[in-house]
C-alpha cells in the first residue's frame, strides 16, 4: 500500500502572517473589573440620605455613576462621599471591616446585618 496524503504544518509565527495568539492572550489574561485582581482603581463610599442619615459603606469604580445608579433607582438627594481609594483587593478588606464594625441599614450582607443587630450601627 502506498501514501495516501503527506500533510505539512507551517506555523505563521514570524513570518508576518496572524497566529490569534495576541487576541488570545489579551482574553485570558484579561480581569473583569469587579475582580479583586483588577488592576483599576477602586473607591469605598459612605452612603447617606437627603437628610444626612449614614446607609452604607459601599465599593465603585466609578462613584458618579454609582450615584446616577442610585438616583435613577428613585433615591433623592443621596449623597456619596469618597472614603479611600486603592485596590479593589485593599478596598474590599476595609470595606468589610467597616460593614463589621460600622454598617449602615443599608449593608446587606451577612456580617453586616449581625453587626447590626447587635447594636454595632453607625449614626451620622
Amino acid at each position: 500500500m502506498g501514501v495516501i496524503a503527506t500533510v505539512t504544518v507551517i506555523q505563521s509565527w514570524g513570518l508576518g502572517g496572524r497566529s490569534g495568539y495576541a487576541d488570545w492572550i489579551r482574553r485570558v489574561e484579561s480581569t473583569h473589573g469587579n475582580s479583586l485582581l483588577s488592576n483599576r482603581t477602586a473607591f469605598l463610599y459612605e452612603k447617606f440620605d437627603a437628610n444626612g442619615n449614614f446607609l452604607k459603606w459601599g465599593m465603585t469604580q466609578d462613584i458618579d455613576a454609582r450615584l446616577l445608579q442610585y438616583t435613577r433607582g428613585g433615591e433623592r438627594g443621596v449623597q456619596l462621599f469618597e472614603y479611600a481609594n486603592g485596590s479593589r483587593s485593599s478596598i474590599a478588606r476595609m470595606e468589610r471591616v467597616f460593614e463589621q464594625t460600622q454598617p449602615g441599614p443599608q449593608n446587606l450582607q451577612s456580617w453586616a446585618v449581625d453587626a447590626w443587630n447587635n447594636g454595632l450601627g453607625r449614626v451620622k
